[in-house]
């Protein structure tokens, strides 16, 4: 049985079972001193509550009066069962809780040397994942892609003597063949893009992860392609009026996806969150920024300078000249585009995380 009564501190519900009539315990919201009720007065006993001080709240989860569903317990998203607040994943079904756990959290300033050096120790650490996660997400994007535009130029043989259409039956079934192209582009697109940001994260995060991760991004696919829309129009819209507006617009608002996928935020609010974050890291992120974009530039301008002074000065044949550089600048930029990546993500750790 369980009996039910108020504290006479701060008149908050209390509930508890039976066979806890007559002892002593804290109130878990104002810490007031309770001896539970019962039909029948028995002898009391001391627990000893009485050496605490009576001040101070205690949390809820430390006193036998707060039950299995008090404000300190967090509801899975999957199944809706209680966890105790903190839980990274729900003890029931197993699904991961730390993205709906709002905490609150101060944004840090980041520094340019700690971002890239915990991002190579990282990216060594897990180089096979950093790698191959990327990759087979453009692997698989490119395939399903090639396979729907296939069946659409079959569709589109079989259907343009049938349809007849103020007698432009081929201009009307490309343009449809052409907009279901474009919108299953930007599902598959970013279906991987998310799955492929949520690998990144854990890493970044120092969490558990693999390949199975990277088919994770279902949930988070219909916000990532909103704002990404909106993210792509208002770069675009700085860039029309000066290309260095569009460059500030982009440090300001380029966390949005790891919000929508750490946080569990609304789109709107991983916009605002972004300004909250990067608004201090400003200086910073240009760094890191033009960092990532000068490495590859420079490796480019490398490796065409270094071509042409085997062709010129050395009178090597350019077909070999170019074919070598081409596998190795393939390997090179490989491994910075997938370093570059993890930069971001780690970026966001340092500035959401305390070290």
């Amino acid at each position: 049985m369980t009996s039910e009564f108020s504290c006479p501190g701060c008149e908050k519900v209390l509930k508890t079972s039976d066979d806890k009539a007559g002892r002593r315990a804290k109130c878990p919201q104002c810490g007031e001193p309770i001896t539970v009720p019962a039909a029948q007065e028995p002898d009391l006993f001391d627990d000893g509550f009485e050496q605490f001080d009576t001040d101070l709240p205690v949390p809820e989860r430390e006193s036998f009066l707060a039950g299995s569903n008090s404000p300190a317990d967090i509801q899975c998203p999957m199944c809706g069962a209680a966890n105790p607040r903190g839980t990274l994943t729900c003890d029931y079904c197993g699904e991961m809780m730390h993205h709906t756990v709002h905490q609150r959290w101060e944004p840090n300033q980041i520094k340019v040397g700690e971002v890239f050096s915990r991002s190579w120790q990282l990216y060594t650490e897990h180089l096979g994942l950093c790698v191959a996660v990327p990759f087979l997400a453009s692997l698989l994007s490119m395939l399903l892609l090639m396979a729907l535009f296939a069946v659409l130029i079959l569709l589109f043989i079989l259907i343009n003597g049938a349809l007849m259409i103020n007698g432009a039956p081929a201009a009307f079934s490309m343009g449809l063949m052409i907009l279901i192209f474009i919108i299953a582009s930007t599902v598959v697109l970013n279906y991987f893009e998310a799955g492929t940001q949520v690998v990144l994260l854990k890493i970044a995060l120092g969490e558990e992860t693999g390949l199975n991760d990277l088919f994770s991004g279902g949930r988070f696919l219909l916000r990532m392609i909103l704002c990404g829309i909106v993210f792509q129009l208002v770069v675009g819209f700085g860039n029309m009026i000066f290309f260095l507006i569009g460059f500030f617009l982009g440090l300001l608002f380029w966390p949005y996806p790891y919000l929508l996928i750490d946080r569990n935020l609304p789109g709107i609010e991983a916009f605002t969150g972004s300004i909250d974050l990067t608004k201090k890291n400003l200086l910073s992120m240009t760094l890191v920024f033009l960092a990532i974009i000068g490495i590859p530039l420079l490796l480019g301008a490398g490796l065409i300078l270094g071509g042409m002074m085997l062709i010129e000065f050395l009178n090597v044949s350019p077909l070999p000249v170019i074919l070598t550089g081409g596998v190795f600048a393939f390997v090179v930029f490989g491994f910075v585009y997938t370093f570059q990546m993890l930069v971001r993500a780690v970026a966001y750790r340092c500035m959401t995380r305390i070290n």
